[in-house]
């Protein structure tokens, strides 16, 4: 299951290790990872159950970039690609930081979809939206997670030796 291997993830020294752990054996399906390491160096790992690519990415959204993953992947919608272009755009000026990255997750200028996505109003509380917003800082180990949107609710930051 792509939770154990997201687990698995989270001990990568480096992208190639982080290659091989996102690429067990007989997996039965895929999952895109953006991994981050002490030091600055990050990826895009995309897999399916038979194909994987290392992208040297520092966005991503909810299609798969590298030609060989997609091939073989769903078609990338609309919003998942207003997205990525926003973040692209806003990667290239915005600080990477937590309160950068925070204020990244919580954009609504997107042409199409935006970064932080409501709920339309025909689709009540259910419809496509966010549940959560999170941030990693690989340097000093800690997550900071927004239990709803990332425009409206604050976050909180939770480190991985339990201290908060």
């Amino acid at each position: 299951p792509r939770a154990l291997v997201a687990r698995h993830l989270l001990d990568a020294r480096d992208p190639a290790d982080a290659l091989e752990r996102a690429t067990p054996e007989h997996r039965a399906g895929g999952y895109s990872y953006l991994c981050a390491f002490p030091g600055g160096d990050a990826c895009v790992i995309e897999t399916t159950a038979t194909t994987a690519a290392r992208l040297d990415l520092t966005v991503h959204t909810n299609h798969s970039l590298a030609p060989t993953v997609a091939a073989k992947a769903c078609a990338p919608s609309a919003g998942s690609q207003s997205r990525l272009a926003r973040a692209q755009k806003l990667s290239e000026t915005t600080s990477v930081t937590v309160k950068g990255m925070t204020a990244l997750l919580a954009d609504h200028d997107a042409e199409g979809q935006h970064i932080c996505v409501h709920p339309e109003p025909d689709e009540g509380d259910e419809g496509a939206t966010i549940l959560f917003a999170m941030v990693c800082e690989s340097e000093t180990r800690s997550m900071w997670l927004a239990r709803g949107h990332a425009c409206t609710t604050p976050f909180e930051r939770f480190t991985f030796d339990g201290t908060t």
